[in-house]
């Protein structure tokens, strides 16, 4: 068998890594060039000219081309997502309107920490098929990831008026609402008793729902806890974690609990042992070093989500906050400034800003004095 016919073969078939295997123990004087070959082809040929015929053909010859389960899942699956969006937009090219391989590749982006790319093709999405459950889900996911929590609880319930058994997303949708909750008696000084019974209602009415699995058990233990059941909710959760180490749900929500127990260094133990480090478990370890009074190492967390969303309102606070616990009230008061800007109506912005200039009025009086002397002397020279 010669390279070429080699090559025609593998143009025609759907089973890449089927081929290779069977190939490879075929004939063993072409091991080389046969392995030069596949990976020229995997890499170099566009999917077209692996495909070499019109997709509208391929049906009457018996072949059933699923572009969902082709090349660019399988790649995924495994964790290459640069390879898989590739494939991605390779399928793209021929249908430009395919419904799972634009998805595939927002979801190959997200899994890449490219959020604000993903979150336009999920947009992009949407204009074909806005009620999709899983497509509002990974949208929310894309926007929970990237601290865009107000956001994210839209898409959240969207996805869950669809299908209010979708575990998934119901429990995320139940994660925010206790991050809100948090940030609310934190940062807000709101009374913690009201929101606590809001979040009782919530996973006491999802608990009743006809799903089991992971999703279900997780809602529950976080049901029993909010129902004063702390050591009965971490056991459920332990359950988890030993079937599945490294489930990121399960870690979080055992650093949720334990954060709640103010211990935070725990919490900050697990957070650090999840392997997606995303946005919001980045912003979630800077409140535990917050409450460790860790400011410097906050502020380097919250840098690094302002670099990659800098109107972030949440970290821009949160930054602020630290930055007055270091005695520095004129680089927090520029960014309480900033964020009454863009939102003049900014209740946490606002209350810091008055706090700066009842704490901290003779100084901030003081720097706001040279910098007039500044501009002045600048006006002169002008």
């Amino acid at each position: 068998m010669s390279t070429l016919q080699l090559e025609q073969l593998i143009n025609y078939s759907f089973k890449y890594d089927e081929l290779e295997k069977l190939l490879k123990t075929s004939i063993d004087g072409f091991a080389s060039n046969i392995q030069k070959t596949l990976d020229g082809i995997y890499n170099n040929y566009s999917l077209y000219d692996k495909i070499n015929v019109d997709e509208y053909l391929l049906p009457q010859m018996g072949i059933v081309l699923n572009f969902n389960h082709f090349s660019g899942d399988e790649l995924f699956k495994k964790g290459d997502f640069i390879r898989a969006i590739d494939f991605y937009d390779q399928t793209l090219q021929i249908n430009p309107e395919n419904i799972q391989a634009i998805l595939g590749k927002a979801n190959s982006l997200r899994a890449t920490q490219k959020y604000m790319e993903a979150e336009q093709i999920y947009i992009k999405a949407k204009q074909y098929n806005k009620n999709d459950k899983v497509l509002l889900f990974d949208f929310g996911e894309c926007l929970r990831q990237q601290m865009r929590i107000d956001k994210a609880i839209i898409e959240y319930d969207l996805a869950v008026q669809i299908d209010e058994n979708y575990d998934e997303a119901a429990f995320y949708l139940g994660i925010c609402h206790i991050y809100q909750g948090i940030w609310k008696v934190q940062f807000n000084g709101e009374d913690g008793e009201p929101i606590q019974k809001e979040l009782f209602s919530y996973f006491k009415r999802i608990s009743t729902l006809g799903y089991d699995g992971t999703y279900k058990t997780l809602s529950n233990a976080l049901f029993l806890s909010l129902d004063g059941y702390f050591e009965d909710a971490m056991k459920m959760i332990e359950e988890v974690v030993k079937t599945s180490p490294q489930n990121y749900e399960a870690l979080l929500l055992k650093s949720f609990l334990l954060f709640g127990k103010e211990k935070y260094n725990l919490s900050l133990e697990f957070l650090e042992q999840i392997q997606t480090q995303d946005l919001f478990i980045g912003f979630f370890r800077s409140l535990c070093l917050l409450s460790l009074e860790q400011y410097n190492s906050a502020i380097k967390l919250l840098d690094k989500i302002l670099d990659s969303t800098p109107e972030n309102q949440y970290a821009q606070i949160f930054k602020g906050v630290c930055l007055l616990k270091i005695k520095q009230p004129k680089e927090a008061l520029t960014i309480f400034n900033t964020i009454l800007e863009a939102d003049p109506h900014h209740k946490a912005a606002q209350s810091y800003k008055g706090r700066i200039k009842s704490q901290f009025q003779d100084q901030c009086l003081e720097e706001i004095g040279d910098q007039n002397e500044t501009n002045q002397d600048q006006e002169l020279k002008i």
